[in-house]
């Protein structure tokens, strides 16, 4: 039985498994973007989870790079997939490209955004430079130029979702990496642009896994009074949920700063290589992909709440906790 009006290690140990299905949805592109056959699916199906709706960006970009190595190995190395068994596609008739998912069951619901994967996204990590969140409400504060960007391009979609989703029980947003950021935007949407307060609000969860941050201590503030069941887990050895720092300098007299929203549950695992202390995709006894060194750790290890952050150099191997 999960629990839905704090931190659950055991709600986390299953949202960190669709992270490979986020990955494959993208890579496969299945359709209708149906990711119930995919092997990974079954801990969900265990669970009474059924696929919903998928979510296309149409600010992605789809190239004809679409599920080759180059692409695969930025997060997804060890799928293994062959390039002939993707098949581009033209934009205007698909609208974008896979970029998530919902899912529904009796006791919640899930909506779930995936990682980085095409050049596009890439090119918007890196746009530090901040707008508001809402135009017309300054006490919002201002968010991650690039991230705003890539969920307006689907925002209507999940909004959309939301609204068909049974409203008596809770609805858990998650995504992890880039997935993270679109996903802290999605929940906090959800609750302003429908006007929800008090238990509504409560039902509207955020787990995100290995994100970045969004906005500035405006913009934190701001969301720590919206979306109160909001959780962060992080691995200490990871950079991105470093990023972007906490104050950026662009020169000319500019400058931004950030701040992380909700409540952070850490835990500390290094392979002594960078890309890999955030995400590292490995195959078990079953054949089901699983996202490292975050998998291991939420089924394992002491993740644990508002830890001191110290990140350990990220050449010095650990497997602390």
């Amino acid at each position: 039985m999960f629990e839905f009006d704090k931190y659950d290690p055991e709600l986390a140990k299953l949202l960190i498994q669709l992270a490979p299905l986020c990955g494959r949805q993208y890579y496969e592109n299945p359709p209708n973007g149906d990711v119930s056959d995919f092997p990974g699916f079954k801990v969900f199906a265990e669970n009474n989870f059924e696929f919903k709706k998928a979510f296309k960006s149409p600010n992605s970009y789809a190239t004809a790079l679409q599920g080759s190595d180059n692409l695969r190995e930025i997060n997804w190395e060890g799928l293994e997939h062959e390039s002939d068994q993707f098949n581009p596609f033209d934009l205007e008739d698909s609208g974008g490209v896979y970029i998530g998912f919902a899912l529904t069951s009796p006791k919640c619901n899930i909506i779930t955004l995936r990682g980085t994967i095409t050049p596009k996204e890439w090119w918007n990590n890196f746009k530090f430079r901040q707008v508001r969140f809402k135009r017309f409400k300054p006490k919002a504060g201002k968010v991650h130029r690039g991230f705003k960007k890539l969920y307006k391009g689907f925002s209507t979609q999940v909004d959309d979702v939301w609204k068909s989703l049974d409203k008596s029980i809770p609805c858990l947003i998650t995504g992890f990496s880039l997935g993270s950021a679109l996903s802290t935007l999605a929940a906090l949407s959800i609750v302003d642009d429908n006007d929800l307060d008090g238990e509504e609000a409560d039902k509207v969860i955020l787990y995100g896994i290995g994100g970045p941050r969004v906005g500035d201590e405006k913009f934190a503030d701001y969301y720590n009074t919206k979306v109160r069941n909001a959780f962060r887990v992080v691995n200490f050895a990871d950079v991105v949920p470093t990023l972007p720092p906490k104050h950026v300098n662009f020169g000319y007299g500019l400058s931004a700063t950030y701040k992380d929203v909700g409540e952070e549950h850490s835990f500390l695992h290094s392979y002594g290589d960078v890309g890999e202390n955030h995400a590292k995709v490995v195959k078990y006894d079953d054949d089901i992909p699983r996202l490292e060194p975050y998998y291991t750790a939420l089924q394992t290890k002491n993740v644990v709440i508002d830890s001191e952050r110290v990140f350990p150099n990220s050449g010095e191997k650990c497997n602390g906790s």
